[in-house]
């Protein structure tokens, strides 16, 4: 579980520090938290969504519409109450010095990727199954 927890924050983290460089910034006095926050929560919401269709797609059930509430709900959640500026401070100065930070961001890419082309994917196949 701590492993899962770990990867999540280098995730945040890492997409924090793209908006901070690159200069996107969602907000007065946002050192680029704002976006790291609202794509983690958006991914990881994708991937909860991922989840409950698999099950749906295997009962054969189609995924009924109220799953979008719950996945509002994870979304909420996590951007609220999870992800905070201070929270991207403390990453940040944990992995001030981090070593293979561009296989890292890679691998993060390909995260970010694979959730969404997944999500889709998957909800595609659902409604095509189960008619």
């Amino acid at each position: 579980m701590n492993y899962l927890i770990n990867s999540i924050n280098y995730i945040f983290y890492r997409i924090s520090l793209y908006y901070e460089n690159t200069g996107i910034i969602l907000g007065y006095g946002d050192d680029g938290h704002s976006g790291g926050s609202n794509l983690t929560a958006f991914l990881l919401a994708c991937n909860f969504e991922t989840i409950i269709i698999i099950i749906h797609t295997f009962r054969m059930v189609k995924v009924p519409l109220y799953d979008l509430y719950i996945d509002c709900f994870v979304y909420m959640v996590f951007y609220f109450f999870y992800f905070s500026g201070k929270k991207y401070q403390a990453l940040k100065e944990k992995y001030k010095n981090e070593n293979n930070k561009t296989k890292k961001g890679y691998a993060v890419l390909a995260y970010m990727i694979m959730s969404f082309v997944l999500f889709i994917t998957l909800l595609i196949i659902n409604s095509l199954i189960v008619a």
